[in-house]
């Protein structure tokens, strides 16, 4: 417990300092667009002996299991998530995930992505590790589902986005239902896992019927 608790200080302090590093705390409530307590999730992965964690507003830093501080990992993700514009605190990351666990991985990133003034869909950011040391760390969008999938104003507490490797060309990725009724529609994404190209290519429908699927 006593290094869980540590675990979870550390982690707080170093989002903290990273956010403030760019913006005092007036601004940064103004990027938000909320006046609630609630923040952007961030995200935890192994990566070999150390820890990658994002924050909800795109800021990635590496640390190892000393809970060190190793690297705060400079990318475009920012840029990305603060062009969406987010309402709330929920219109963000969903998920982060490795190829494996070594810096020669892609990360995958699941992520609320605007469609216009009112509409959202879900989507998925990629980009190489092995960059990062060199160079700023740029994710793509693979964008595997169309326009036709942008829904307006979505319900985020239903969302899903969690991402796993189902295998070498392919990712099982969760949408939740948004509280829209599309969990046994075939043609809508929402309320499914889905198995999505890495490329971004083409997707399936592993399974529906989901409301809320994590």
């Amino acid at each position: 417990n006593h290094y869980l608790d540590k675990q979870k200080i550390i982690i707080n302090s170093h989002l903290y300092k990273l956010q403030l590093e760019k913006r005092n705390l007036n601004e940064y409530i103004k990027f938000n667009h909320y006046q609630t307590s609630r923040l952007p999730a961030g995200y935890l992965e192994n990566i070999g002996n150390k820890f990658i964690l994002v924050s909800g507003h795109g800021k990635i830093v590496l640390f190892d299991k000393n809970l060190s501080l190793s690297n705060k990992i400079n990318s475009n993700l920012s840029k990305i998530i603060e062009k969406q514009r987010p309402p709330k605190g929920w219109y963000s990351i969903r998920d982060v995930e490795l190829d494996n666990n070594n810096l020669d991985s892609n990360i995958y990133v699941s992520y609320y992505k605007r469609c216009d003034e009112t509409k959202w869909k879900m989507s998925i950011l990629k980009a190489s590790l092995k960059d990062f040391k060199e160079n700023i760390l740029q994710f793509k969008d693979i964008d595997p589902f169309d326009d036709t999938h942008c829904i307006s104003d979505p319900r985020p507490t239903h969302s899903g986005g969690r991402i796993e490797i189902f295998d070498e060309e392919n990712l099982l990725v969760s949408v939740g239902d948004f509280m829209f009724h599309l969990a046994q529609d075939k043609n809508s994404i929402y309320g499914k896992t889905l198995l999505v190209n890495k490329q971004g290519k083409e997707y399936k429908i592993f399974s529906s019927g989901h409301r809320n699927v994590q």
